[in-house]
């Protein structure tokens, strides 16, 4: 494999898909995992052998940790434990219906199962069901503060999990939405589609403390300082939070159906699906600043070494913005037919056929990979 390939090959932390493939990095090991093709791809960065291998009936997702890979499998409603060294399974372990989302904590694997309303615990030591929680509802999200576990489920509550004694200490009465709970400090910040609100949660107290309307459909919030940057996908705006005084500042007016809002120094970039642009705020003026033109439907942004990458759903995959300049200076097309994955600056076109599309500043490293 090239090493310079090598070098710049995936550094995600338990990452979940974007589309059809999945990819994690644990020490010297990258996996990707092609969900289409249900074929687990195991790089050793330091030696650059490479090992695939099938995997599962439904495969959605992958972590690592140590030497052992976990994939979840919805089909046979288990996880895929796989030996990093070898290549080769392990063992499955059976969980709830449908698991979809998995989260490491110390000794622990989370297993979210959406159709069981339950979280399945795997003990990461002895690779065996250590026990079952129910949960008041389908399962959304999981996301680790200190020594709790915060899950949203859906109709509306966030159920509050001791990660020590592995049981329920309490449920907050907040309707949380699909999109994940961000931390910042202290504070939780829970936002609802539905209802067009952003909750203020404070961890230490565990309590609600203010619902806050902000524009329409809020699907991402980013923190900076003592704002809040809430993307408003219906109303086109980003909704600016005084985090202190729970209120809203002021309103920006960006592209149309905003997705994500990512920092980067004194900018913030939103990115904006159907007019195929990515907004540019000023954070000290709080206005916007430009909007730089990409490719078709851009959905999503990661930030390395002064470029910005634009993962674009159609046509042209990804563009590189210079963030000096703030201008779009590459562009990268992936090749048909095959699976995509966006992962910090390392660009996956599934297992079989395009391998690793690896980007560092303007340039650019493609390496071909075929599979039997």
């Amino acid at each position: 494999m090239n090493k310079l390939v090598l070098l710049m090959v995936v550094f995600a932390l338990n990452a979940i898909s974007l589309t059809a493939a999945a990819v994690s990095r644990h020490g010297n090991f990258s996996v990707i995992l092609s969900k289409s093709e249900k074929k687990l791809l195991i790089i050793d960065e330091k030696s650059g052998d490479e090992k695939v291998l099938d995997i599962g009936s439904k495969p959605v997702s992958v972590v690592t940790n140590g030497d052992h890979a976990y994939v979840l499998d919805q089909g046979l409603d288990s996880v895929w434990v796989v030996n990093l060294l070898s290549g080769k399974t392990d063992l499955t372990i059976g969980v709830g219906y449908e698991p979809f989302s998995i989260t490491l904590f110390k000794n622990y694997g989370f297993v979210l199962n959406t159709m069981s309303d339950t979280l399945s615990v795997i003990d990461l030591a002895s690779k065996t069901l250590k026990s079952t929680v129910k949960l008041a509802g389908i399962a959304q999200w999981m996301v680790v503060q200190g020594k709790y576990g915060y899950i949203g489920t859906y109709p509306g509550l966030i159920t509050i999990l001791d990660l020590d004694a592995l049981k329920i200490k309490a449920t907050l009465d907040v309707i949380p939405g699909d999109v994940p709970m961000v931390i910042a400090e202290d504070m939780g910040y829970v936002l609802n589609t539905i209802t067009n609100e952003v909750a203020f949660i404070d961890l230490t107290k565990q309590a609600l403390i203010k619902t806050l309307p902000v524009g329409g459909k809020p699907v991402d919030i980013a923190i900076h300082g003592k704002y809040g940057y809430v993307v408003d996908q219906g109303s086109d705006t980003v909704s600016v939070i005084d985090l202190k005084g729970f209120s809203i500042k002021k309103q920006i007016q960006v592209g149309v159906y905003p997705q994500k809002f990512i920092i980067h120094g004194k900018y913030g970039y939103v990115t904006n699906f159907s007019s195929d642009d990515v907004s540019v705020i000023d954070l000290s003026r709080q206005t916007l600043h430009d909007n730089i033109d990409v490719g078709r439907n851009p959905k999503d942004m990661v930030i390395e070494g002064g470029h910005g990458y634009v993962f674009n759903t159609s046509g042209t995959d990804v563009d590189i913005i210079d963030l000096e300049k703030n201008e779009a200076v590459k562009q990268v097309k992936k090749p048909k037919g095959v699976d995509v994955d966006l992962s910090r600056t390392r660009f996956y076109f599934g297992v079989k056929e395009a391998g690793v599309l690896a980007g560092r500043g303007s340039q650019v490293v493609k390496k071909k990979r075929k599979m039997n």
